[in-house]
């Protein structure tokens, strides 16, 4: 599905929305919130009201021209489909206001101190993705063609992957001076037979959202190359306090000083885990909170 919020969110579903689509907000390789389509955003004194700066050169593929119009329309397409990954987030919206063709308000009813992040974070990019008004009108087309003014344009489709072509007038110069000409998905859903491809010299990358046993001799760094990105993804076990003995803190606390979260990050992910953790907040995400220590393994 090619509109961002008529399907699942999730990292294999952003992967291929985040070619054709751009976002207000993005993400920095250290988890930090970088400009996109915003140039850049403000909270207010009382972080009751969120403002964004918007660019002045960016067009959609269809021709349609950004601005300000189009993100009070496209929050309000969203709201209306209601997915299911930003439900919960409603209640905090008072409203979207153009202020201006270069400036859109966010109000919101509590504390919008962590919409940047929903702003920029992958799961919630239907909330972020900017889809081109004019397609809003039939359902159907948008479903199967994209309507975005991002760095590649969808060229065709097969059942099991999607080429792209470069978008020659893309706003962001030095990225598409970067980027191929083409660029080619293909799905594959075996962790070890996308690695197999790459091997054989099928893919020229390959995505890997887990580890792999034998990683360090499949990517030697003579003809393969592995590379670690950081995410905001925690593996959390959480108590049920309905349980009388895990209703008792003390409990709690000698499970978790019993835990070895080092040798658990080592093992859960073959390596590919950054390493232990001691809160559900990633570093560099929003309520990280660097005080909060590892407790020591006992």
């Amino acid at each position: 599905v090619w509109h961002p919020a008529g399907g699942p969110a999730t990292p294999v579903s952003y992967a291929y929305l985040s070619a054709v689509y751009d976002r207000l907000l993005g993400l920095n390789g250290d988890l930090s919130i970088r400009p996109q389509l915003a140039t850049s955003y403000s909270l207010s004194s009382d972080r009751r009201s969120l403002t964004l700066k918007l660019r002045t050169d960016v067009v959609f593929h269809d021709g349609t021209k950004f601005d300000a119009s189009v993100v009070v329309a496209n929050f309000n397409r969203v709201k209306a489909l209601n997915p299911p990954t930003v439900t919960t987030a409603w209640p905090l919206f008072a409203a979207v206001t153009a202020v201006d063709p270069t400036t859109v308000r966010y109000d919101f009813t509590a504390d919008g101190t962590n919409v940047p992040s929903l702003l920029s974070s992958g799961t919630s990019h239907v909330l972020s993705m900017q889809v081109s008004p004019a397609a809003f009108g039939d359902a159907a087309k948008l479903a199967t063609t994209p309507a975005g003014s991002g760095p590649f344009k969808l060229s065709s489709q097969l059942q099991d992957r999607a080429i792209f072509e470069k978008a020659s007038s893309y706003w962001d110069t030095k990225l598409l001076g970067r980027l191929p000409k083409t660029l080619e998905y293909i799905g594959i859903t075996d962790d070890n037979a996308r690695v197999s491809a790459l091997q054989s010299g099928q893919l020229d990358a390959v995505t890997l959202l887990g580890g792999l046993p034998n990683i360090e001799s499949i990517a030697d760094g003579k003809n393969i190359r592995s590379f670690l990105a950081k995410s905001d993804r925690t593996f959390n076990l959480f108590f049920n306090y309905k349980n009388p003995v895990l209703a008792n803190v003390e409990v709690r606390k000698a499970l978790s000083i019993g835990t070895d979260r080092v040798s658990l990050s080592k093992v859960v992910s073959k390596g590919a885990c950054s390493g232990p953790a001691e809160q559900i907040f990633a570093p560099g995400s929003y309520g990280y909170n660097p005080s909060v220590k590892l407790p020591k393994f006992n």
